[in-house]
């Protein structure tokens, strides 16, 4: 992941307004998703979407399916469709804080945080992959909802999301830890 990030171009002043102004959309669009996500949430779905990207087999998808009412799936079909704003949301927000947060002059930069401005780089590119992943997996529970709860795209979906958490998990663990790190450290002179 060696390339440069394409958000890598804009300037540290510009990363800073722009990462906190994608902050606030995606706070703002969770909660419009939480909204849509009521609906949904049943004994087979406790957490509404995310439990139907985690069902993994056919009969847990269909069991989740046959909980819901036409509302119900209308509902899903509307938060898939808003999660596709979403993906867009949280990648950039993680991508440019990422980049951000890392925004050390080489010059300054010593000892084990001499190429941390490559690691940062590097989550931006997985922030982003996440979001593919997060396409591909919405696609396959399109089908799923379409279609019916057939293999393998229950499966699909399921490894898709994993893939997503982890790389979600990952960038937000390196953004939590670079955070306290830059509220701790010394200045460097």
């Amino acid at each position: 992941m060696g390339r440069a990030h394409p958000l890598g171009r804009l300037s540290s002043e510009t990363r800073s307004r722009t990462f906190w102004v994608f902050l606030a959309a995606t706070l703002i669009w969770t909660v419009v998703l939480a909204l849509f996500d009521g609906p949904i949430r049943t004994d087979a779905a406790p957490i509404g979407m995310v439990s139907f990207e985690l069902a993994r087999t056919p009969e847990s998808a269909a069991a989740m399916l046959d909980s819901w009412n036409h509302e119900a799936q209308l509902h899903l079909a509307l938060n898939l469709g808003l999660d596709f704003v979403y993906m867009i949301l949280y990648s950039t927000t993680i991508a440019i804080g990422c980049l951000w947060i890392t925004d050390i002059p080489v010059a300054k930069a010593r000892g084990p945080m001499a190429s941390i401005g490559q690691v940062g780089t590097t989550m931006a590119w997985l922030a982003l992959l996440a979001a593919v992943a997060d396409v591909f997996e919405n696609l396959s529970l399109f089908k799923v909802l379409v279609s019916g709860p057939v293999a393998p795209w229950p499966a699909v979906a399921f490894t898709l999301a994993l893939v997503k958490f982890l790389f979600l998990a990952v960038t937000i663990l390196f953004l939590i830890g670079m955070g306290i790190y830059r509220l701790t450290a010394k200045p460097v002179r």
